[in-house]
C-alpha cells in the first residue's frame, strides 16, 4: 500500500482457520492445570472461518493430540516452549538447611 505522504506502507499478516471449541466440552482430568500446562481441548476435524490476523499473533509451536471420547472427535493441543531450559530447584541441600527449614515452617 503506497500513501502520498508517507511512501510504502507493510504489514505481514497470516490467513488462518482457528480452533473451534465452545463451553459445551467435556471435563477433562486437566482441567484444573489446563491454564499452567498450556492445554486446551477443540472440536476435532472442525476449523473455524478464515480470518487475517497479524503475523506477530501466530507465534509459538503446540502439539496436537487427536482423540476419540464416546465416539465424538476431540484435539488435544498443548502449548510447546522451546525458549529455555525449566528452572531446576536446587536439590542438593545440606542436612542442615533441610532441618533449618523444617523448623520455621
Amino acid at each position: 500500500m503506497e500513501y502520498e505522504d508517507q511512501g510504502e506502507i507493510s504489514k505481514t499478516v497470516a490467513v488462518v482457520r482457528p480452533f473451534v471449541t465452545d463451553d459445551n466440552m467435556p471435563a477433562f482430568p486437566w482441567d484444573l492445570w489446563a491454564l499452567d500446562l498450556g492445554v486446551q481441548v477443540w472440536h476435532g476435524d472442525t476449523l473455524g472461518d478464515l480470518q487475517v490476523v497479524e503475523i506477530e499473533l501466530v507465534s509459538g509451536q503446540l502439539i496436537l493430540i487427536p482423540i476419540t471420547i464416546s465416539g465424538v472427535e476431540y484435539w488435544v493441543t498443548i502449548a510447546h516452549n522451546h525458549d529455555g531450559t525449566e528452572v531446576d530447584m536446587d536439590v542438593n541441600l545440606e542436612l542442615n538447611d533441610v532441618e533449618q527449614y523444617s523448623s520455621r515452617h
